[in-house]
């Protein structure tokens, strides 16, 4: 028998998108993005922006049998891409969101 979970969205965890501040030159991901709930799209233009969406689950590492940890990938991926470097370009805009 097929068990289906309902997925429940959660808006952007803001302190995974957190580290050090460093020159505008070299900046961070998380001093570049722009943190976009769902629930309350914003009103100004997001054309060219970039979306992550993730999906945590460890449902398929259940049903094959193996070790379960794939629902911390998506978070985990967000917080390593928080603290690497950007270059930002003048005209584009990160825009990202969590679906648990």
């Amino acid at each position: 028998m097929n068990s289906l979970r309902t997925i429940e969205y959660l808006p952007p965890n803001r302190s995974l998108w957190q580290g050090r501040k460093d020159s505008l030159e070299a900046q961070r991901i998380h001093d570049a993005i722009e943190l976009v709930d769902l629930t309350h799209w914003p009103t100004h233009d997001l054309d060219g922006a970039i979306g992550l969406i993730g999906f945590a689950s460890d449902d398929g590492v259940r049903r094959n049998q193996g070790r379960p940890g794939a629902a911390q990938g998506p978070d985990a991926m967000r917080h390593a891409l928080a603290i690497s470097h950007f270059l930002k370009p003048e005209s584009s805009t990160l825009a990202l969101s969590p679906v648990p």
